[in-house]
Protein backbone atom coordinates (compact mmCIF):
# COMPACT_ATOMS: atom_id res chain seq x y z
CA UNK A 1 0.00 0.00 0.00
CA UNK A 2 1.08 3.42 -1.01
CA UNK A 3 1.27 6.58 1.32
CA UNK A 4 -1.08 9.32 0.32
CA UNK A 5 -0.57 12.49 -0.68
CA UNK A 6 -1.32 15.06 0.83
CA UNK A 7 -1.46 18.92 1.52
CA UNK A 8 -1.51 20.82 5.15
CA UNK A 9 -4.17 23.43 4.15
CA UNK A 10 -3.88 24.95 7.88
CA UNK A 11 -2.67 25.14 10.93
CA UNK A 12 -3.37 26.79 14.50
CA UNK A 13 -1.76 27.25 17.38
CA UNK A 14 -3.24 27.90 20.90
CA UNK A 15 -1.61 27.99 24.04
CA UNK A 16 -3.12 27.56 28.32
CA UNK A 17 -0.56 28.49 31.00
CA UNK A 18 0.37 25.29 33.24
CA UNK A 19 1.27 25.33 36.96
CA UNK A 20 3.28 22.18 37.57
CA UNK A 21 2.21 20.16 40.72
CA UNK A 22 5.86 19.77 41.72
CA UNK A 23 9.10 21.31 40.69
CA UNK A 24 10.88 19.09 37.87
CA UNK A 25 14.58 19.88 37.80
CA UNK A 26 16.66 19.27 34.45
CA UNK A 27 20.31 20.38 34.65
CA UNK A 28 20.55 23.62 36.48
CA UNK A 29 16.88 24.65 35.42
CA UNK A 30 13.65 24.00 37.91
CA UNK A 31 10.51 24.14 36.24
CA UNK A 32 7.55 25.29 38.20
CA UNK A 33 5.25 26.85 35.03
CA UNK A 34 5.18 27.21 31.62
CA UNK A 35 2.86 27.54 28.68
CA UNK A 36 1.46 24.17 26.58
CA UNK A 37 1.33 24.46 23.32
CA UNK A 38 -1.74 22.91 21.43
CA UNK A 39 -1.00 22.40 17.47
CA UNK A 40 -4.34 21.70 15.18
CA UNK A 41 -3.68 20.99 11.48
CA UNK A 42 -5.79 20.63 8.64
CA UNK A 43 -5.06 18.39 5.40
CA UNK A 44 -6.52 17.65 2.20
CA UNK A 45 -5.83 14.09 1.06
CA UNK A 46 -5.39 13.78 -2.62
CA UNK A 47 -8.71 12.03 -2.99
CA UNK A 48 -10.71 15.40 -1.59
CA UNK A 49 -11.35 14.48 2.47
CA UNK A 50 -9.94 16.71 4.26
CA UNK A 51 -9.57 16.01 8.18
CA UNK A 52 -7.89 17.76 11.77
CA UNK A 53 -5.24 16.10 13.64
CA UNK A 54 -3.90 17.81 16.93
CA UNK A 55 -0.39 17.73 19.23
CA UNK A 56 0.71 19.51 22.15
CA UNK A 57 3.36 20.20 24.13
CA UNK A 58 5.27 22.25 26.69
CA UNK A 59 7.18 25.14 25.58
CA UNK A 60 10.04 23.96 28.20
CA UNK A 61 12.40 26.82 29.30
CA UNK A 62 16.37 25.66 29.01
CA UNK A 63 15.51 21.89 27.67
CA UNK A 64 16.04 23.30 23.77
CA UNK A 65 18.61 25.87 24.43
CA UNK A 66 20.54 25.77 27.58
CA UNK A 67 21.96 29.41 27.58
CA UNK A 68 22.40 30.75 30.76
CA UNK A 69 22.04 34.12 29.12
CA UNK A 70 18.31 33.08 27.79
CA UNK A 71 15.60 34.40 30.10
CA UNK A 72 12.23 31.68 29.93
CA UNK A 73 10.67 34.21 28.19
CA UNK A 74 12.94 34.20 25.18
CA UNK A 75 12.92 30.64 25.26
CA UNK A 76 9.45 30.83 25.20
CA UNK A 77 9.68 33.25 22.05
CA UNK A 78 12.32 30.83 20.47
CA UNK A 79 9.64 27.76 20.57
CA UNK A 80 6.88 29.99 19.34
CA UNK A 81 9.45 31.48 16.29
CA UNK A 82 9.95 27.94 15.15
CA UNK A 83 6.49 27.22 15.31
CA UNK A 84 5.86 29.67 13.40
CA UNK A 85 8.51 29.51 10.48
CA UNK A 86 7.52 26.04 10.23
CA UNK A 87 4.15 26.74 9.89
CA UNK A 88 5.00 29.09 6.93
CA UNK A 89 7.30 26.47 5.57
CA UNK A 90 4.88 23.54 5.97
CA UNK A 91 1.54 25.24 4.08
CA UNK A 92 4.28 26.57 1.49
CA UNK A 93 5.37 22.57 0.80
CA UNK A 94 2.41 21.43 -1.74
CA UNK A 95 1.62 18.29 -1.85
CA UNK A 96 3.44 15.02 -0.87
CA UNK A 97 3.68 12.33 2.00
CA UNK A 98 3.58 13.04 5.54
CA UNK A 99 7.16 12.53 5.08
CA UNK A 100 7.83 13.89 2.17
CA UNK A 101 6.55 16.90 3.60
CA UNK A 102 8.80 16.77 6.45
CA UNK A 103 12.04 16.17 4.58
CA UNK A 104 11.31 18.77 1.65
CA UNK A 105 11.20 21.54 4.58
CA UNK A 106 13.60 20.13 7.06
CA UNK A 107 16.63 21.27 5.91
CA UNK A 108 15.57 24.89 4.94
CA UNK A 109 13.61 25.38 8.08
CA UNK A 110 17.14 24.04 9.72
CA UNK A 111 19.06 26.74 7.86
CA UNK A 112 16.31 29.43 8.18
CA UNK A 113 16.73 28.96 11.64
CA UNK A 114 20.02 29.21 12.48
CA UNK A 115 19.98 32.33 10.31
CA UNK A 116 18.52 33.75 13.14
CA UNK A 117 20.35 32.20 15.87
CA UNK A 118 18.18 28.93 16.87
CA UNK A 119 19.72 26.36 17.50
CA UNK A 120 18.70 22.40 15.75
CA UNK A 121 17.02 21.35 18.67
CA UNK A 122 14.63 24.79 18.69
CA UNK A 123 14.01 24.45 14.94
CA UNK A 124 13.27 20.73 15.17
CA UNK A 125 11.18 21.42 17.95
CA UNK A 126 8.65 23.32 15.45
CA UNK A 127 8.78 21.19 12.96
CA UNK A 128 7.70 18.06 14.75
CA UNK A 129 4.62 19.25 16.62
CA UNK A 130 3.26 20.21 13.21
CA UNK A 131 4.59 16.99 11.87
CA UNK A 132 2.68 14.98 15.21
CA UNK A 133 -0.25 17.29 13.88
CA UNK A 134 -0.47 15.74 10.60
CA UNK A 135 0.29 12.28 11.01
CA UNK A 136 -2.87 12.67 13.88
CA UNK A 137 -5.18 13.68 10.92
CA UNK A 138 -3.96 10.66 8.69
CA UNK A 139 -4.66 8.30 11.48
CA UNK A 140 -8.09 10.02 11.89
CA UNK A 141 -9.20 9.97 8.41
CA UNK A 142 -7.79 6.42 8.02
CA UNK A 143 -9.27 5.29 11.22
CA UNK A 144 -5.86 4.18 12.45
CA UNK A 145 -3.34 4.38 15.25
CA UNK A 146 0.15 5.85 14.07
CA UNK A 147 1.65 2.23 14.75
CA UNK A 148 -0.58 1.15 12.07
CA UNK A 149 0.51 4.14 10.29
CA UNK A 150 4.15 3.33 10.26
CA UNK A 151 3.99 -0.77 10.09
CA UNK A 152 1.80 -0.17 6.55
CA UNK A 153 4.15 2.96 5.58
CA UNK A 154 1.45 4.96 5.17
CA UNK A 155 3.88 7.87 6.11
CA UNK A 156 6.40 7.30 3.29
CA UNK A 157 8.91 6.89 5.11
CA UNK A 158 11.91 6.97 2.09
CA UNK A 159 15.41 6.87 2.78
CA UNK A 160 16.27 8.82 -0.31
CA UNK A 161 14.58 11.93 0.98
CA UNK A 162 15.63 10.93 4.75
CA UNK A 163 18.16 13.17 6.96
CA UNK A 164 18.94 12.48 10.50
CA UNK A 165 17.02 15.35 11.30
CA UNK A 166 13.82 14.54 9.44
CA UNK A 167 13.86 11.10 11.05
CA UNK A 168 14.21 12.65 14.42
CA UNK A 169 11.87 15.14 14.29
CA UNK A 170 8.92 12.81 12.34
CA UNK A 171 9.24 9.62 13.54
CA UNK A 172 11.17 10.19 17.05
CA UNK A 173 8.62 12.58 18.48
CA UNK A 174 5.55 10.84 17.41
CA UNK A 175 6.45 7.96 19.05
CA UNK A 176 7.12 8.74 22.41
Amino acid sequence: MTAPKLKLIAVDFFERPVRLRLPFRFGNATLRQAPQVFVRARIKLADGREGDGASAEMLAPKWFDKSPELSNEQNFDQLRTSLGMARHSMLAAGTDTPFGLSATVDGPHHDACAAIGLNGLVASYGLALIDRAIIDALGRLEDVSVFALVRGNRLGLNAAQTTLAAVAGLVGATIK
